[in-house]
């Protein structure tokens, strides 16, 4: 569909420096260990009201031109269709890893850091390294999935800004629902048999977009959460953990050609939270990276002065 050129490029957002994932000290230890970071199916995020969001938004908009506005046959059946259809989460399938752009944040803290937090801090073009020519070479056991990495900002693995302006989420759901009310009073929908086939074959797209800004959109009140996610399209080998319920993640396992072994995360910094006992903190931490390969003249130890016990 040509519609899909006139929406809003929901990629392009310039790339922050560097980005930084909060955890608790689980978190940090099984990152370490394993060399991966556990990306969640964005339909199993912490706050399931992310996912409802956009689409609050976008029945908004169905409603007032369903009371404001007459149409034709086709875009009247598309309209009343969409309003009391809930969203027809398919089989498409986005996993998501999330990250700050904000260093040393306090909400951060309190949200991930639990008893003792610690953020990770990678570079921002993460996602657009070229880590092709390396990952072919890395040994895998047989049948194992080759390692995710990206080229650029495409399908596959990128870094993508989370917008929380609430007058940039209404105008990209009207920007939508016009152009598909536009196609609906175009002459091509009367060529299909019924109003109905033809309400059929534009519907997957409007739930499509919706679905795709749902995790790239949120509530203004998150904003000083100042978010970044990196996300994978498509299937991966998937795994389970326990959460409110069984919950699917993929692994997102990212090289650094800078590594001393070159098959490193692209790590920068790692930092602990507030805590009571720093300089213990600070030597563990210090301990743990160097034992899984992230020496001090790679990876800086950082320590965080927020006043405050958590």
């Amino acid at each position: 569909m040509k519609i899909q050129r006139l929406l809003p490029n929901l990629e392009k957002a310039p790339l922050p420096t560097a980005v930084y994932h909060y955890t608790d000290a689980g978190g940090l230890l099984g990152i370490l260990s394993s060399g991966v970071f556990w990306a969640t199916d964005y339909r199993y995020l912490n706050d399931s009201s992310e996912l409802k969001y956009i689409f609050g938004i976008a029945s908004q908009v169905i409603e007032s031109q369903l009371r404001t506005t007459s149409h034709g046959p086709v875009t009247q059946a598309f309209l009343e269709y969409v309003s009391i259809t809930p969203p027809p989460y398919d089989d498409t399938v986005y996993y998501i890893c999330c990250f700050s752009e904000a260093d040393n944040s306090l909400s951060q803290w309190r949200a991930y850091g639990s008893s003792q937090g610690f953020s990770i801090c990678v570079p921002g073009d993460v996602a657009t390294a070229d880590y092709a020519a390396l990952a072919r070479r890395m040994p895998r056991p047989a049948g194992a999935p080759p390692p995710v990495f990206g080229q650029g900002q495409n399908p596959g693995i990128s870094l993508l800004r989370v917008d929380y302006d609430p007058d940039v989420h209404a105008a990209y759901v009207t920007k939508l629902v016009e152009e598909l009310i536009a196609l609906c009073e175009g002459a091509h929908m009367r060529s299909y048999a019924s109003t109905q086939e033809a309400v059929s074959h534009i519907t997957p797209f409007y739930f499509g977009q919706l679905e795709r800004a749902s995790y790239r959109f949120k509530h203004p009140d998150f904003a000083d959460e100042r978010e970044w996610r990196l996300v994978s399209w498509g299937r991966h080998q998937e795994f389970f953990r326990v959460g409110a319920t069984l919950t699917p993640y993929a692994k997102f396992r990212l090289f650094s050609v800078s590594h001393p072994k070159n098959n490193g995360l692209p790590l920068l910094a790692v930092r602990h939270g507030p805590t009571v006992l720093p300089d213990e903190t600070k030597l563990a931490m210090d301990r743990l990276l160097n034992s899984c390969g992230y020496p001090s003249d790679y990876c800086e130890r950082r320590g965080s002065d927020t006043p405050v016990r958590l």
